[in-house]
């Protein structure tokens, strides 16, 4: 509902171009490093995504294939391809994602890759992101909800089985849920141990940090294991693991690998997966047992939407031990993605309309800085709005003229004083004068009055 008229730093089309990149290539496609997905989806944020995923998953509203794994004959690692559509959800615009990512084990980190993300209704590109941030994020995340729904709420210590990228992310997963106070680590290579160790003791309200030489014995007595290796065969048997004890498992991602042994499955009270289609085909710690006599073949209690739409409950007893086991989907992939882009967008603002009642816009939005460019939203500009302010109705094939203010620390909570009620904030695709598309924030009639 803005629409600045002045803009003071206007570049041309073929200006913008040349400070992308060569001349005649266009600019570059925005790209969210590893740096950027950790600042704007922190683990708290990213549990809340993955909650989130759960509901999108339990409400059919998300669009994910069945992913492909590719080893080429020579390539030391495996590469999969997972795609993914989120529709508008009133708050967001549709975007596809198609996550491609290595597993190399040899490598470090051993996960890296890009995440394409398009707009779900022209099919432009929006942006790429970092893939290995992201699995980090959101597989430590869907530990963390599965800490949140499972674990005793007393539960103190942490064992982390594997001191890699994963393992320090299923370390803040566990602090994001429970007051994490005792952490107890093993990895194959001692120095990621120490190096891991050495993190921890720096985290607020760790008190004690202790490197084992087994798996087995860091995981004695702790009330969370988070096991988080590149193991193909089990790193953890039955004798290892406590009463009361709640263990996550995600290095496993094949049929034919595991990390948690058939009898350990068989002594849990309850088992969840991260979705039961991805989990019937991939999840080797619990298809190798059912295979090996230990599991019946109904043996997941229930997946995450189960248990965070209330369609399954677990009544879970003091002494139960539960067991969460993720191979990953490109769902929680695609909410991840979209909570950066939300969160991304918070530094662009499109402006169309009137800000404040005789008040210049340019006045208005100065002291927030940043550089101001062209841009076009896809949808119809609405003239009987509140008080007569034009609103956007998002949609359609019509297109907006709008002027987007880039780069800038908005504060919204000042913005959004100048809104009335018939009005809410937004994010919505832009066209940018460049050919780029970007997720932007804006204003949309949100009713009539």
């Amino acid at each position: 509902m803005f629409v600045l008229r002045t803009v003071q730093d206007r570049r041309s089309v073929r200006q913008v171009a040349k400070a992308g990149g060569q001349e005649g290539y266009g600019p570059p496609m925005h790209h969210l490093t590893a740096a950027d997905v950790d600042r704007l989806l922190p683990m708290h944020q990213a549990v809340r995504a993955a909650r989130a995923t759960a509901l999108t998953v339990a409400e059919g509203r998300v669009h994910s294939a069945e992913r492909s794994w590719h080893r080429p004959e020579g390539m030391p690692g495996t590469i999969g391809v997972m795609p993914a559509h989120l529709p508008d959800d009133g708050d967001d615009p549709a975007i596809f994602t198609t996550k491609l990512v290595g597993v190399f084990p040899d490598a470090t980190p051993s996960v890296n890759g890009m995440i394409a993300v398009q707009d779900a209704m022209t099919g432009a590109p929006l942006a790429t992101v970092d893939a290995a941030a992201v699995t980090a994020a959101r597989t430590a995340a869907g530990s963390g909800l599965s800490i949140d729904l499972l674990a005793r709420p007393d539960s103190r210590s942490v064992a982390v089985i594997g001191a890699g990228v994963q393992g320090l992310a299923h370390l803040r997963a566990a602090m994001a849920v429970r007051d994490v106070s005792t952490v107890r680590i093993w990895n194959r290579t001692p120095q990621r141990a120490l190096a891991l160790a050495d993190r921890a003791r720096t985290m607020p309200g760790i008190h004690t940090v202790t490197v084992h030489q087994t798996p087995g014995e860091a995981a004695a007595g702790a009330d969370i294991v988070c096991v988080c290796t590149n193991s193909p065969t089990a790193v953890l048997s039955a004798q290892d693991i406590s009463a009361g004890t709640h263990v996550t498992a995600i290095g496993a991602y094949r049929h034919d690998t595991r990390e948690l042994s058939a009898d350990l499955m068989a002594a849990a009270d309850a088992i969840v997966v991260d979705d039961r289609d991805a989990a019937s085909h991939e999840a080797g710690d619990v298809l190798m047992a059912i295979a090996e006599g230990a599991l019946s073949v109904d043996a997941v209690t229930a997946d995450l939407a189960q248990l965070v739409s209330g369609a399954t409950t677990v009544d879970r007893r003091p002494a139960d031990i539960t067991v969460y086991k993720s191979v990953g989907t490109s769902a929680m992939d695609a909410v991840a993605v979209r909570h950066v882009l939300a969160a991304d967008a918070g530094s662009r603002l499109a402006v169309y309309g009137t800000l404040a009642p005789g008040q210049a816009n340019d006045a208005v939005l100065r002291p927030y800085g940043g550089t101001w460019a062209r841009g076009t939203l896809r949808g119809r500009r609405l003239d009987d709005g509140w008080r007569g302010y034009p609103g956007l109705e998002p949609g359609g094939e019509g297109a907006v003229d709008v002027d987007v203010l880039l780069d800038a620390t908005v504060d919204w909570d000042a913005v959004d004083a100048f809104e009335g009620t018939g009005y809410r904030r937004r994010r919505v695709v832009a066209t940018m004068a460049d050919g780029t598309a970007r997720v932007v924030s804006t204003y949309v009639l949100s009713g009539r009055p």
